[in-house]
């Protein structure tokens, strides 16, 4: 597995490992974040061989976590948009949102589910906590891009002093008057 890749979906898997004790499958996945830490610190090894010892690490973890249907997957397909160490942060804030949704109380996921309208092309409720995460969720990961895109990202550290996010908002486009619109 790509050093680059392990980079991104690593910090996934640790907050997914995170999120609930699943016995001897958090010890195996734990260890195996450890192991992977270390490969990525060792100078000693090439490149080559930090992939070959990455990616048996992967599968093991990938094994174990393999009864989840939560369990993060490796990207595959066209590479990234954003570099690694932005889509790390950009996945880790992603991680972050999602779980916020799930620890959300019951009533107040019940109130999202029957009253929150979105651009789906469903309209009158009925979204499922799940559907309303994932649009949300994309939502942001689509604003991250654009903003990496346009370069508003505040300063040069896209985090601030807790680790979360900060990015510029966009210019908003002044509104034509009523009178302006009809002149043209």
């Amino acid at each position: 597995m790509k050093v680059e890749n392990i980079m991104r979906i690593a910090p996934l898997v640790e907050a997914w490992n995170n999120k609930e004790k699943r016995g001897r499958t958090t010890k195996i996945i734990k260890l195996s974040l450890e192991e992977v830490q270390e490969v990525l610190d060792n100078t000693e090894m090439t490149t080559e061989n930090k992939e070959l010892e990455l990616g048996d690490i992967w599968s093991s973890m990938r094994h174990a976590g393999r009864k989840y249907e939560d369990f993060p997957k490796a990207h595959r397909g066209q590479g990234q948009v954003l570099p690694a160490e932005m889509q790390v942060i950009a996945d880790t804030a992603m991680a972050v949102l999602t779980n916020a949704f799930a620890n959300l109380p019951t009533d107040a996921q019940t109130i999202l589910e029957r009253t929150c309208y979105l651009g789906l092309g469903k309209r009158g409720g009925g979204h499922t906590m799940e559907t309303l995460t994932n649009y949300i969720t994309n939502h942001c990961l689509n604003n991250i891009v654009q903003a990496y895109k346009s370069g508003r990202f505040v300063d040069e550290t896209p985090l601030d002093d807790n680790g979360v996010i900060m990015v510029e908002l966009p210019a908003i486009k002044p509104k034509k008057e009523k009178a302006e619109v009809a002149e043209e």
